[in-house]
This record gives C-alpha cells, structure tokens and sequence, in this order.
C-alpha cells in the first residue's frame, strides 16, 4: 500500500521516463491458471487485479499468476519502480487485460426426429388407400373424395349413402371406376370399401362429421 501511495504522489515527468512491457495470454479458459510476467530489468514490481480475485507473485514479484473463477474480462496493473543513480526513485505502471472465456462451446445437438402425428380413427383407412391406390387417374379421385366430402360439409348430399353414390359417378366419369373386373383401380376400391363397411358397423361413421373426416382422411392419402 505505501508503494501504491508513494506512486501516486510522484511528478507524471518521472513517470514519462520509464516503460515497462506485460508478457502473458490475451485470452484463457475459466479455471485455467493464467501467468503475467513483467518485463524489466531492474526494479521493483507491485501488481493489482482491478477484479477481486485472488493471485500469487514469484520471481522477486515480478509474476503474477491467477485463476479465473468465471467468464469475463481480468485486468491486471503492474508498478514499476527503478531507483536512478542519482537517488531518484522511476515510477510507470503497465496495463494487461485477459478475456476468459467458458471454454469451447458445446456441440449442438441433432434435431429430434419429428414426431408422427397421432393415430385418428381413420388412420388405417388412409393407410389402405396409400397402399393400394395406383399413379393413373390418382389426382382425379383424390378430388373426387376431396369434393363430396364438401358436398357433405355444405348439405348437398346429407346420407352417407349418397355419399357413396355421388363419389362413385364422380370416379365412373374420371375413368377411375373399378370396371371393368381388371381394372388396376380394383385393389383399391375394394379395401377401401370393405373398411369402411367396417367402419360403419363399428358405430364410427355415425355421423356427418365422421363421414367428412373418413373421405377427407381417403383424399389426403392420395
């Protein structure tokens, strides 16, 4: 502390007179031990952290040698003092900032896989449809499913057998009716038919919604 005071109260012209040079890490990792070294000659070294953080001097005080708890930036001041032949006492000091980072940064980890959506009472039947539908004429009865399943929503075909009905003369005139008995569309109508039946013995195309979701769920499987 007397050096410190003592430094202060000199004249800046001596201070002008005397440079002194810090050697040591610009950058380090949190907890790495990190070693400044005064580079004089002669004199007497004093050092200070402007942040709080314990540290230890060696060689005559001339390193210093800290660890940095946390991320951040450190600053370490170091004083010299170099007594002239003339009994007059040189006093500089000399700044060095160390940036501590937390180390290096993590990977970043792979994207979870999407999440498939959950089952619907009609999932099977739109897996039927995919599996069993064929690339010829497959844009027109998916509008055909696509379009009555409005008609239904708007009331224009209220019975779920003229749902049947109405989508069968749509794919008749597409040319994606299941006739005749080697149409490649036959694997298709037939599984879709036969689960729907299902379906509607089991109590789950009781209502219009229901029979909306079931040709809106063919639709998008096409």
């Amino acid at each position: 502390m007397r050096f410190l005071i003592a430094f202060l109260l000199l004249s800046s012209t001596a201070h002008a007179q005397l440079v002194a040079k810090i050697d040591g890490p610009t950058t380090a990792g949190v907890g790495e031990l990190i070693e400044l070294k005064a580079a004089v000659e002669t004199g007497t070294v004093a050092w200070a952290l402007v942040q709080s953080v314990p540290y230890r001097n060696y060689e005559n005080g001339s390193v210093l040698v800290f660890a940095a708890p946390r991320a951040g930036r450190y600053e370490a001041i170091a004083f010299i003092a170099v007594a002239t032949a003339d009994g007059k006492i040189l006093l500089t000091s000399q700044r060095h900032a160390v940036q501590v980072g937390g180390g290096p940064e993590p990977p970043v980890p792979p994207s979870p896989p999407p999440v498939p959506p959950p089952p619907t009472p009609f999932s099977e039947l739109s897996e039927i449809a995919k599996s069993t539908a064929v690339a010829d004429k497959r844009a027109d009865v998916k509008l055909n499913f696509r379009t009555v399943a409005t008609m239904a929503a708007a009331g224009t075909v209220p019975t779920f057998e003229q749902m049947v009905s109405e989508t069968a003369q749509r794919n008749r005139a597409s040319g994606g009716d299941a006739t005749p008995a080697d149409h490649p569309w036959n694997p298709f109508f037939s599984a879709v038919g036969k689960k729907l039946a299902e379906l509607k013995s089991a109590g789950k195309l009781a209502t219009k919604t229901e029979w909306i979701q079931a040709w809106t769920a063919i639709a998008e499987a096409l």
